[in-house]
C-alpha cells in the first residue's frame, strides 16, 4: 500500500489509509496512528479490516521524513544538534535547548492535525464512561516519542475554535524501549550502537537494522516482573516477526531514509539526557513555570485525558525493563506528592513489539479497548 499526502488542509503527515468512520456510527472512536523507527504505518495494515468491529475510524500517519509526507527542511534539519562523544556540559545544554524546539515543533504539528480532525470531519466528542466517541492518538515504538512531546507541550499551546482536550480520550504509547524512555542505561541491554561514549563511526559500524529488526521482532518469554527474571534469549517458537515477512513486505513496511532523520533526532536525545527530560515532563501535570500560564497550576485541560501505555509482555526485555522503570518512577512521585497525569498500564501477555502484524485483534483491544490486561 503505497502512502500517499492527506487532504486534509496544512497537514504534513504521509496518510496510509483512513477507513473513514463505520456506517451509521454516531459515536465512534478515531484512532490516529504514527509508526516507529524505520518501520513505517503499513505495519498497522492488518487493522484495517477490524477497525469497524470496535466502531473506529482508523488513521494511519507517516510522520514526516517517511512516504507520502512532507519533508523537512533544511532549516529544521539544520536546527538538530550534532554532539561529538565527548561533548561538555556548555555542548550538551545547546542541544536540550534545539531538542525542545524541534520536538514541540513535531507536537504542535499533532495536535493541529487533530484540531483540524474535529474542525473539518464533525468528530463525535470523547465519552470515556462509554469508552466511545473522541480520538485516541498512538505512538508506536519511537513514535512514542511524539506523544511524550504532545503531553509534555500541549498545555502551552492556545486553545483555538476547537477545545481539543474535549475530543481527546486517550493518548497512547504503543510498547517502546529506552531510546524513547531514556532511562539508565541497564548493563544487561548494552550495544556499541548507542555507547554515546564512542564516537559516531564507530556506533554507525557496530549497527544492522536487520540485527536489529530480529532482535526487536522476536519473542521471549520472561520469568516474572523484576530485572532478575527477564530472558535475553528469544523464542524460536513462535518465530521472529521479521523472519515472516518476504522481501517484498519488509521493503514495502520499511524506509531507510526516515530512519537516518529519526537517528539525528535520537542520538543527540540520548547523549544529552533530552529524552529524560521530556519523559518527566510528560508524565508529570505541568506547572506555571511550563508554561508561562497561571491557569494550568496543578493541571491543565489534559489533566483527565488517559495517558495510556500499551507493554507487549513478550517484546524484547529492553521494553519490560523500561516499564519496569516508569511503574517505579511513577509510583515515587505519587509518594513525593508530585501530581501525575492520568497513566494507565496495559499488559498485552502475548504480544511482541509488532503486535499489530501479527495479532491485529490484540492491538486494537489494547489501544481502543478497557481491558487492563489482555
Amino acid at each position: 500500500m503505497s502512502p500517499s499526502p492527506s487532504t486534509t488542509t496544512g497537514n504534513p503527515f504521509g496518510l496510509v489509509h483512513d477507513t473513514g468512520p463505520p456506517p451509521g456510527s454516531q459515536d465512534y472512536t478515531t484512532l490516529v496512528v504514527l509508526h516507529g523507527h524505520n518501520w513505517h504505518s503499513s505495519t498497522f495494515v492488518k487493522t484495517i479490516p477490524l477497525a469497524s468491529n470496535y466502531n473506529t475510524r482508523l488513521i494511519l500517519l507517516n510522520r514526516r521524513g517517511y512516504p507520502g509526507s512532507t519533508a523537512f527542511t533544511d532549516e529544521e534539519l539544520s536546527g538538530l544538534p550534532e554532539l561529538s562523544h565527548d561533548a561538555g556540559e556548555d555542548a550538551l545544554e545547546d542541544a536540550k535547548n534545539k531538542l525542545g524546539v524541534f520536538l514541540r515543533g513535531r507536537a504542535r504539528e499533532v495536535f493541529d492535525f487533530l484540531e483540524d480532525l474535529v474542525r473539518q470531519d464533525d468528530i463525535p466528542p470523547a465519552n470515556p464512561e462509554r469508552n466511545a466517541g473522541g480520538i485516541v492518538v498512538v505512538g508506536w515504538s519511537f513514535g512514542a516519542l511524539w506523544m511524550s512531546a504532545l503531553m509534555a507541550y500541549v498545555s502551552t499551546f492556545p486553545v483555538n475554535d476547537v477545545e481539543l482536550a474535549k475530543y481527546v480520550r486517550k493518548v497512547v504509547i504503543l510498547d517502546t524501549g529506552n531510546l524513547v524512555m531514556n532511562f539508565p542505561v541497564w548493563s544487561h541491554l548494552y550495544h556499541r550502537s548507542f555507547d554515546m561514549s564512542l564516537p559516531k563511526e564507530e556506533r554507525t559500524a557496530a549497527y544492522n537494522m536487520w540485527d536489529r529488526a530480529r532482535k526487536i521482532s522476536s519473542y521471549y518469554s520472561h520469568g516474572g516482573e523484576t530485572l532478575d527474571t527477564l530472558s535475553h534469549e528469544a523464542l524460536t517458537d513462535p518465530p521472529s516477526t521479521l523472519s515472516t515477512l518476504s522481501e517484498e513486505e519488509r521493503a514495502n513496511l520499511t524506509d531507510l531514509p526516515g530512519g537516518l532523520v529519526d537517528a539525528a533526532i535520537m542520538m543527540p536525545g540520548l547523549q544529552s539526557g533530552f529524552f529524560a527530560d521530556l519523559r518527566r515532563r510528560a508524565f508529570l501535570l505541568p506547572k506555571v513555570e511550563d508554561t508561562g500560564n497561571e491557569d494550568v497550576e496543578g493541571g491543565d485541560a489534559w489533566s483527565e485525558v488517559e495517558f495510556r501505555v500499551v507493554w507487549c509482555q513478550m517484546s524484547t526485555a529492553e521494553v519490560a525493563y523500561i516499564m519496569l522503570m516508569l511503574i517505579a518512577e511513577l509510583e515515587e512521585a505519587k509518594k513525593k506528592g508530585e501530581a501525575v497525569r492520568n497513566v494507565k498500564i496495559v499488559r498485552v501477555k502475548r504480544g511482541n513489539h509488532f503486535v499489530q502484524w501479527d495479532q491485529p485483534d490484540m492491538a486494537m483491544r489494547a489501544l481502543v479497548g478497557e481491558e487492563d490486561v489482555i
